[in-house]
């Protein structure tokens, strides 16, 4: 009973969201069409519903959103850290042009819409809101955290089974492992995991190989994050970076040319 309540209240709160945003869209002209609603707002509400039914995303969701209360820290490390992946992310996509070639081009993940024009509003919403929590959501809380702990942890409740060395062998690593990672905090193979999932993230965008570089380093700035300071800062930097990314391309373009 206590489930179904739960569900109720979950689905009403999605519902009063989804007609909210598309009265916003229809009276202020966002510029939101039908594909964006389903690929970015529809995906985030779908999240915000799991996490609130299901203890085993909400607790550890709630655990690993924010890892410190200084202010300063809440508000200056995102900014601080998006500028500076900015700074060097365009830096590198416009190395071309000093050898008379264009720029760089960015990935295959990424919003672009020749024949539509967005509302700095719908921009916002879509660009620095819902798609960075999404993809902050899918990488570094799933991928880089949940998934790994969950795999680690189970193996504590495992039996030994007598009769398998290779079984216990397997069970043993496992437990060594969510040890070394959860409990010791092992900066060395957590610094390899993060790695691959950041590796994982930039693939994810590639239009081409030479571009792996700005999405990595953005995937390895966000995982930093996440791990320091918990999940709500690794998901302002990354909504920070998309919002200021036209301005400071603008800004490398009146510099260096197109």
């Amino acid at each position: 009973m206590k489930f179904i309540i739960k569900c109720t209240i979950g689905f009403t709160v999605v519902m009063v969201v989804v007609l909210l945003i598309s009265y916003m869209n229809a009276v202020l002209k966002l510029g939101i069409t039908e594909t964006d609603f389903q690929e970015f707002i529809t995906f985030s509400l779908v999240i915000g519903f799991l996490i609130y039914l299901y203890p085993g995303l909400s607790t550890p969701f709630k655990n690993s959103f924010l890892k410190t209360k200084e202010l300063h820290i809440i508000v200056c490390i995102p900014i601080l850290t998006s500028l500076i992946k900015l700074i060097i992310v365009y830096l590198y996509l416009y190395i071309p042009v000093f050898f008379g070639e264009e720029r760089m081009s960015v990935g295959k993940g990424q919003y672009i819409r020749e024949d539509q024009e967005l509302s700095t509003l719908g921009e916002i919403l879509l660009l620095s809101i819902s798609g960075p929590f999404n993809e902050e959501f899918l990488f570094r809380f799933l991928l880089l955290f949940l998934i790994p702990y969950s795999i680690l942890n189970s193996f504590s409740y495992m039996s030994i089974d007598k009769e398998n060395g290779l079984f216990n062998r397997i069970k043993l690593m496992g437990e060594r492992l969510n040890k070394k990672i959860f409990v010791e905090r092992n900066n060395t193979i957590v610094a390899i995991w993060l790695f691959i999932t950041s590796s994982i993230f930039s693939l994810m965008h590639l239009p081409d190989i030479y571009s792996f570089f700005i999405y990595f380093i953005g995937g390895m700035l966000y995982g930093f994050l996440f791990i320091k300071y918990g999940f709500l800062l690794a998901w302002i930097a990354h909504g920070i970076s998309n919002g200021f990314s036209p301005i400071v391309n603008s800004i490398y373009t009146s510099i260096f040319g197109s």
